[in-house]
């Protein structure tokens, strides 16, 4: 009786309600925490009928009338706004013989909530992700791709069954740096990165975009990294309109050479480097030289007086031309406005080697120009500086060429 009865006091702490009925349909056991919350004191309707006490519940009596007939049953029921979830089975005697029933009723309210809040939010990430124009990944912690979302499929033109599962480095271009990149921007614990990078990724069809992502490691309440989310977008169109006022804004839209702002520069960047001013190089290097060119087209305003600015365009762009085959690749040659253009020469090895350039330019300009069916004859007056450690601006050197 002290072990019933010790058994009997833990149940009313236990968040179910317990309870039992005899072979007279007469409630013996009624305990459990819920009972408390229902407003009710352990041992409610104890020595009632169970048809009395659950008259408006037939779920209950057909229960009880299933297991005094040997039948085990479940069901759910919602009492006073509370849903709870019950099981009933038969009691039996040594001989087999049904003396009874006892029930267990689960208070599930609070678990049918937090379903249903999380149902409504997966549903509410479902339409927002469904809604969102770029490609959204979101990967568990060993960077396996878990879910996409419609726009994914228009980008890479992967359906979801054919990345869930995959390695997200299979979006990439270049797998292994493009991985290392996001493996330093997301690491596991520390501070989540959100500002947005570039990077070159794969679609299916083997051809690839730039995209631009933002992404960051998913946590739990805890702050445990429990996989990973990005979202990609096409930047191609961008970069390309970018790349193109870039060039617009450092080129001649005439002659496509630097213009004056991209020559001044890159001047200054040469001398910066031939003062030692940030150390980037050893200035006994040949790599510190650098020499100025500044040719200025001779009897130019003739040419457009005489035969009008177009023939003068024609004869700017050919110059151009003669300029950019006289020095090496990797000399800058610039338009500086009507008819002056300049040259800047790096890595020289002394000044004599300046010196041969400028007579390579100037032989260029010698041969006659064909415009509209004239052969015009332009020469050049070009000066020569030689970069040294004293030259603190562009100004200066332009100056003195």
């Amino acid at each position: 009786v002290r072990q019933r009865d010790a058994l009997f006091a833990a149940a009313r702490d236990v968040a179910a309600t317990l309870w039992a009925f005899d072979a007279d349909r007469t409630m013996t056991l009624h305990v459990g925490a819920p009972l408390e919350d229902l407003g009710v004191g352990q041992g409610w309707n104890v020595g009632n009928k169970m048809d009395e006490v659950y008259a408006e519940l037939p779920v209950v009596t057909d229960a009880v009338d299933r297991a005094l007939a040997g039948e085990p049953s479940s069901w759910s029921v919602v009492v006073e706004g509370r849903t709870f979830e019950s099981v009933v089975r038969p009691v039996r005697d040594d001989s087999g013989a049904v003396t009874g029933g006892v029930g267990i009723s689960i208070y599930v309210t609070d678990r049918d909530h937090a379903q249903a809040r999380a149902e409504a939010a997966a549903a509410e990430v479902e339409l927002i992700q469904g809604a969102i124009p770029d490609a959204v990944v979101v990967a568990d912690t060993d960077r396996r791709v878990q879910r996409v979302n419609p726009a994914f499929a228009k980008l890479f033109g992967y359906t979801a069954a054919e990345v869930i599962g995959q390695p997200t480095k299979l979006l990439y271009a270049d797998p292994a740096a493009f991985d290392e990149a996001g493996r330093t921007r997301y690491r596991p614990s520390g501070p989540a990165r959100m500002d947005p990078f570039e990077g070159e990724y794969r679609r299916a069809d083997g051809t690839t975009f730039m995209g631009e992502t933002v992404g960051a490691p998913v946590r739990d309440s805890a702050g445990r990294t429990v996989g990973y989310v990005g979202v990609i977008r096409d930047v191609t169109e961008r970069r390309a309109a970018e790349d193109r006022l870039y060039h617009q804004a450092h080129h001649d839209e005439l002659t496509g050479l630097a213009n004056r702002t991209l020559f001044t520069s890159r001047l200054d960047a040469a001398i910066a480097v031939a003062a030692g001013g940030r150390g980037l190089v050893d200035q006994r290097s040949a790599a510190t030289n650098f020499a100025v060119l500044y040719v200025d087209l001779d009897r130019f305003k003739a040419v457009n007086d005489t035969f009008g600015h177009s023939a003068g365009d024609a004869l700017l762009r050919e110059v151009a031309d003669r300029l950019r085959g006289a020095v090496r690749p990797t000399d800058t040659v610039a338009r500086l406005g009507g008819d002056e253009f300049a040259v800047l020469l790096e890595g020289l090895t002394d000044a004599d080697a300046a010196g041969a350039l400028a007579q390579q330019v100037a032989a260029a300009l010698v041969p006659t120009v064909e415009v509209g069916g004239r052969n015009l004859s332009v020469g050049a007056s070009i000066g020569v500086v030689w970069g040294r450690p004293d030259h603190d601006s562009s100004d200066a050197v332009l100056g003195e060429a």
